[in-house]
This record gives C-alpha cells, sequence and structure tokens, in this order.
C-alpha cells in the first residue's frame, strides 16, 4: 500500500523502501527466533513450568486464569494447549502485538466529562455505556454520553519483554506446561 501510495514520489519511496525492507528482515528474524524456540519444548519440563505459573514469576498469573487460579485481564489459559502450537505461544509471550486474541483487543476512550483518555479492554457494551478493564484490572463503566472518541489500538496490554523475567529453560518449561493444558 505505501509502495503504491508513494510512487509518484521516488526520493520518498526510496526511503520507504528502505525501512521497508528492513522490517521485512526483522520480521523474518523474529520467525527463526521463534521456530528455534519452539523446536526446544520436547526437552522441557512441563511441572517445572506449572510451578513457574503458580509462583508468579514471570507476571503471566497477574493477567491470565488457569482453572481458578490467577487474574482475568487476558485470555484464560486453562486449554490453550487444545488450540494453540508452542509457536503461537511463544509469539504471543516475544511479540504480543503480532496477534491479539479475540475480544482482548485494547481500546481509547476519550471522556467528554473528564477530558481525559482511558485505554483497556471493553469487557462489556450495554445500554447504558461500556465496561472497561485496565491493565491493573480496574473496571469502569463509561456512559456512552460521556464518550467523545473510540479507537482500537493495534497494541496488546501484554506488554513485550516479559520473556527477558525467566531464563531461557524457564520460558520452555512454562510453554510445555501450557501446551498440556487441555
Amino acid at each position: 500500500m505505501l509502495r503504491k501510495r508513494f510512487e509518484k514520489h521516488p526520493a520518498a519511496l526510496a526511503k520507504i523502501e528502505a525501512r521497508l525492507s528492513a522490517l521485512e528482515s526483522e520480521r523474518a528474524g523474529r520467525s527463526e527466533r521463534i521456530e528455534a524456540l519452539a523446536a526446544t519444548v520436547a526437552q522441557a519440563d512441563p511441572a517445572n513450568g506449572e510451578k513457574i505459573f503458580l509462583s508468579g514469576k514471570g507476571a503471566c498469573l497477574v493477567c491470565h486464569r488457569v482453572g481458578e487460579t490467577g487474574g482475568q485481564i487476558g485470555p484464560d489459559l486453562s486449554t490453550i494447549g487444545r488450540i494453540r502450537s508452542a509457536r503461537d505461544l511463544y509469539e504471543s509471550v516475544l511479540f504480543p502485538s503480532e496477534s491479539i486474541a479475540r475480544d482482548f483487543d485494547t481500546y481509547e476512550i476519550g471522556m467528554k466529562s473528564s477530558g481525559q483518555v482511558r485505554v483497556g479492554l471493553i469487557r462489556e457494551q450495554t445500554a447504558r455505556g461500556l465496561e472497561l478493564v485496565s491493565l491493573s484490572g480496574q473496571k469502569e463503566e463509561i456512559p456512552h454520553s460521556d464518550v467523545t472518541t473510540l479507537r482500537r489500538i493495534p497494541m496488546s496490554l501484554m506488554p513485550m519483554g516479559l520473556e527477558q523475567t525467566l531464563p531461557a529453560e524457564e520460558l520452555r518449561d512454562l510453554v510445555a506446561w501450557l501446551l498440556s493444558r487441555k
């Protein structure tokens, strides 16, 4: 799309081409990294992965629920192994904004009464208004009459860099345990 729009502007197109090539190369590197990590899951210890999740060490527990344990901001992971592969799980942890689970889109809502902007997940939309859940898990009902703008943000509430909170072996064990959740 960018190439088509800038075809009449060669100087700008050259800059765009350079950036697009860099982005395409970065994306290919991401894919290779994910594939390499996913290939190591066979050597993992799922029981240790469960301990890591329950300890809160990787911070998954803050937003995600497994069974009756954990938060309810992100998707429930109780049966994640039925629908996701190791590759999918690694991608979700390493690059959370690449593929956002349905019903977990992030929204920015401008408010008439305060002039402020709120960011979070829209959990429910009723006749009265929108129920917004922030990253901290706080729920807020915003009346429709107070909404000035409503914009989907193509970015996950799950922050990047969470894999840095765990050594590679522990992340592998955690992914293996999640895969076992059927």
